[in-house]
């Protein structure tokens, strides 16, 4: 039998959760709008991917990947949330669009790393490298579907599609998840 207690805990836990879901699809919003371009290539830097794994990392499989998923859906019917404030399946199926569908994954490949960041209270080295390996392997995921989809799209080869869409990012995308991991880590406390 189900005791009030339960019942009235898990509300709580979900409702803490809907709420730290919205606030990563906020910030996701945020950090989409952060753009740096870059010379070399029609596609600017922004920090949306540090997002996308700190929801996978802190949020866990369930809950991170649920706030990419929202995010997409929220762009797909019209708010204008993608990068700048672009929205709609024109942007979705649109030359980077297969970036925002990798972020999915990319959630939920960081969410891996999650259970270690929640319960270690002792973090050790070994528990950092762990997390860098996943939020690498996340990384790879996004670029894999991300240049695909941009092949696809564009119609140009692999290693044109590579010169627009990886090399020009990967120096800064590798220093963003040496920020993520260490903000995963101290957000951990936090959150």
């Amino acid at each position: 039998m189900i005791s009030q207690t339960n019942i009235k805990l898990t509300k709580q836990v979900n409702t803490k959760m809907l709420i730290r879901t919205a606030i990563m699809v906020s910030l996701l919003f945020v950090t989409t709008q952060i753009l740096i371009p870059i010379p070399t290539t029609p596609i600017p830097i922004n920090l949306a991917l540090i997002t996308v794994l700190l929801s996978g990392c802190i949020l866990g499989p369930l809950w991170g990947t649920t706030s990419i998923v929202v995010y997409i859906l929220l762009g797909l019917i019209g708010l204008p949330i993608y990068s700048n404030f672009g929205s709609g399946i024109g942007h979705l199926l649109g030359a980077t669009g297969g970036f925002l569908f990798a972020y999915i994954p990319a959630a939920l490949i960081a969410s891996l790393g999650s259970n270690q960041i929640r319960n270690n209270k002792n973090i050790t080295p070994i528990d950092i490298i762990l997390l860098v390996l996943i939020l690498i392997l996340s990384l790879i995921v996004t670029y894999a579907i991300g240049t695909i989809f941009f092949v696809y799209i564009t119609n140009t080869s692999i290693s044109t599609a590579l010169s627009l869409t990886v090399f020009p990012f990967l120096l800064g995308d590798l220093f963003k998840l040496a920020l993520t991991s260490l903000l995963a880590f101290r957000l951990k406390s936090i959150l």
